[in-house]
């Protein structure tokens, strides 16, 4: 939590230089610089995640492309949504709105082959083929 907080005050400091910040490029370049700081202080807060569904797999037998799969469409998700983020500050709620949508087609496209799975497994179990 202490890293949260840590990155949230950064972020809020950042605010406020911005808004007293006159050079439009110069502003641009401090946002990204924050951005792509608080990316990696993101992925630091997701590492125990990561571990704890590794010990899930093992625990639980849970084949590593289905693993694969749920860290794959969180990771799209995630990067789905800040995409968007990014475009709707940048004043264009289309393209944001776009990105969304691109989001979710591609997590359902990864889902496919899980989905089949679940569905032969659901028609051996019924006793149809």
């Amino acid at each position: 939590m202490a890293l949260f907080l840590k990155a949230a005050a950064g972020i809020l400091l950042t605010v406020i230089l911005l808004a007293q910040l006159r050079q439009k490029e110069l502003s641009v370049l401090l946002s990204m610089a924050v951005c792509a700081m608080a990316c990696c202080g993101a992925l630091r807060l997701l590492e125990p995640v990561v571990e704890l569904l590794e010990e899930l797999e093992q625990l639980s037998g849970l084949n590593e492309p289905f693993l694969e799969l749920l860290l794959k469409s969180a990771g799209i998700g995630l990067t789905a949504e800040v995409s968007a983020s990014i475009c709707a500050d940048g004043g264009n709620g289309a393209l944001a709105k776009v990105l969304r949508l691109l989001g979710t087609a591609a997590i359902l496209c990864l889902s496919v082959p899980m989905l089949r799975t679940l569905m032969d497994f659901i028609q051996e179990m019924v006793g149809t083929s």
